[in-house]
C-alpha cells in the first residue's frame, strides 16, 4: 500500500522532472542567448513544475502529466516525420520546440471537461422480470457520487432533485460517496433535507461510499455517526450489511463499502427465501460480481469509477481488475449490474472521461 501512494508517483515524479528540464531547456532556448539562465530557468521551472504535481491525484498532478503525455506524443511525431519525410517547417518547428502546441491542446482539453462535468444526463435502463407480474413496473431513480461540493453545490443539487421528482420514481437510491472528506457540515445537513423531502413509493435508501465516512482526511467536518443521524432525522434509510422488504416480492439490500473491514459477505445478508423476490442489491463497488451471481440475485446497482473521470483511468482500472465493469450495465447468468458514471465527480471540477449522470431504471413484469 506504501508503495502503491508514495514510492511509485516519487519514481514517476523523478523521471517527469528529467523530462521537463529537457522540454523547459528547449523552450529557454528561443527566448535567452545566455547558458546559464536557460540553465537555472529551467531548474526553477522544473522544479516548480513538479511542486504543483504532487499529491499526483490533485487537479495540479492531472495537468502536469497531461502536458508529459502530450509533449512526448509530439516528441515522438516530429521524430518519425524527420526521419521519414525530413525536417519540419519553420512555424511547425517553432510551435512543437517552444511547447505552444502543448499548452494549447492542454488548455482545450481542461476546458472540455469543465464544461462536461457541469452537465448532467438522464440515463435510462430497462430491466425485464418474471418475478413481477406483467402490467406491474417499479421505477428507480439512482444517484451515485455526487461529492457535494466539489462539483454541485446544494442549490444545483435541489434543481437536479426536482427534475428526478417530476418522473415520480417509486424508489431513489443513494449509491455512495454522496459527501466526502471535503462536504461542509452546513452542505451535508441541507444536502439532508433536499433527499428526506423527496417523495416516492418506498422512500429513500443510502449507502456509504469511500469517501462519505471521511477516511481520508484527519480533521472532519463531521464523523460517520453524525453524518447517518442527520440523514435519518431526514428520513433517509441508511442501510449497512442490511436487507429490508419493500413488499412481498421486492427485496433491498444495502451493503458496507468494499473498504470497510466489518463488511459481511452478501451469503450472511440475504433472506434465505429471497429466490422468490425480485432482489435488488445496492454496493458502491462494482466488484465481486461471482458474489451476487452465485446468490442469484437479480439487480446490483453501483458507482465509484465515475466511468475513469480523467480519460483513460477507468479503462485501465477495469483491464487490470481494480473493478469488474467501468461504466454501464453487465448482464450475467443470474444477475444484472448497472454501474453509473456518477451525477458529480471528485477533487476538481474536470471530467475528460465520461460524463456526469442520473440513472433511472425501470423493472417491468413479464409472463413467467
Amino acid at each position: 500500500m506504501v508503495a502503491l501512494f508514495f514510492i511509485i508517483p516519487a519514481i514517476i515524479l523523478i523521471l517527469a522532472a528529467i523530462y521537463f528540464y529537457i522540454f523547459y531547456r528547449r523552450i529557454l532556448t528561443i527566448f535567452l542567448k545566455n547558458k546559464n539562465y536557460r540553465m537555472i530557468g529551467s531548474l526553477l521551472l522544473t522544479l516548480i513544475t513538479i511542486r504543483i504535481a504532487w499529491p499526483v491525484y490533485d487537479l495540479g498532478g492531472v495537468v502536469v502529466f497531461h502536458i508529459l503525455f502530450l509533449s512526448l506524443i509530439f516528441d515522438l511525431f516530429c521524430f518519425l516525420w524527420k526521419k521519414w519525410k525530413g525536417n519540419l517547417g519553420k512555424n511547425s518547428k517553432f510551435l512543437h520546440e517552444s511547447g505552444l502546441l502543448v499548452f494549447l491542446v492542454t488548455a482545450l482539453i481542461f476546458g472540455y471537461g469543465y464544461m462536461n462535468i457541469h452537465h448532467v444526463k438522464k440515463t435510462t435502463y430497462i430491466v425485464r422480470t418474471k418475478k413481477m407480474k406483467q402490467g406491474k413496473d417499479l421505477k428507480i431513480a439512482l444517484i451515485s457520487d455526487l461529492h457535494l461540493g466539489a462539483t454541485m453545490n446544494t442549490n444545483h443539487l435541489e434543481q437536479y432533485m426536482k427534475k428526478i421528482q417530476k418522473q415520480k420514481p417509486d424508489l431513489l437510491l443513494l449509491a455512495g460517496d454522496i459527501f466526502d472528506e471535503n462536504t461542509k457540515k452546513s452542505e451535508m445537513k441541507k444536502a439532508a433535507q433536499i433527499f428526506g423531502s423527496f417523495s416516492s413509493t418506498y422512500g429513500t435508501f443510502y449507502v456509504y461510499g469511500n469517501h462519505d465516512s471521511n477516511l481520508y482526511t484527519k480533521k472532519p467536518y463531521y464523523t460517520a455517526a453524525q453524518l447517518r443521524k442527520t440523514l435519518e432525522i431526514s428520513y433517509v434509510h441508511v442501510l449497512e450489511d442490511q436487507q429490508i422488504h419493500l413488499t412481498k416480492h421486492l427485496i433491498l439490500i444495502g451493503r458496507k463499502d468494499a473498504s470497510d473491514i466489518n463488511r459481511k459477505s452478501l451469503q450472511q445478508i440475504l433472506p434465505y427465501d429471497h429466490g422468490k423476490a425480485f432482489c435488488i442489491v445496492m454496493d458502491h463497488q462494482p466488484i465481486a460480481l461471482k458474489e451476487i451471481s452465485n446468490q442469484k440475485v437479480d439487480l446490483q446497482v453501483s458507482g465509484h469509477t465515475h466511468a475513469g473521470q480523467i480519460w483513460p483511468t477507468g479503462q485501465l482500472m477495469q483491464f487490470m481488475g481494480i473493478s469488474d465493469l467501468n461504466y454501464g450495465e453487465k448482464t450475467m447468468k443470474n444477475s444484472r449490474l448497472i454501474v453509473t458514471s456518477g451525477i458529480g465527480g471528485w477533487g476538481y471540477p474536470i471530467r475528460t472521461g465520461g460524463h456526469c449522470e442520473y440513472v433511472m431504471i425501470h423493472i417491468l413484469g413479464c409472463k413467467k
